[in-house]
């Protein structure tokens, strides 16, 4: 995946490719930053109870021919500009998944918790 840095006017612009097309991933003029507005936003993806990332699964992986995305069940394979969605059946075909495409293996991962899923927690 092609990364750019470009000055765009005040703002320095990040761009990262996706589907095919140039888009922006983080804007900033590097000035100081305020820590808060980071150290809340984080806190709560992090914490809060009602966080998606909490509560959810979120998984994406880079490969040499595309990427792997997980939501929750909701499993993305992109292979050279092609998609085909799939849904894990169990957390057995997660951990097969994490082997194939993330890597490793996990035998703690067919106890994982997720409660997004209701059957997983």
């Amino acid at each position: 995946m092609t990364k750019t840095v470009d000055l765009e006017g005040d703002f320095w612009v990040l761009h990262v490719a996706r589907g095919g097309q140039s888009v922006p991933g983080w804007v900033t003029i590097l000035d100081g930053e305020n820590a808060v507005d980071f150290e809340m936003a984080n806190h709560f993806v992090a914490t809060h109870p009602t966080s998606p990332f909490v509560n959810g699964m979120m998984l994406s992986a880079v490969t040499p021919d595309g990427r792997v995305n997980v939501m929750n069940r909701d499993v993305t394979v992109i292979r050279g500009g092609d998609a085909s969605a799939s849904q894990l059946a169990d957390r057995a075909a997660l951990r097969a998944l994490l082997t194939e495409h993330f890597g490793f293996d996990m035998p703690e991962i067919e106890r994982l918790r997720v409660p997004a899923i209701p059957e997983w927690q």
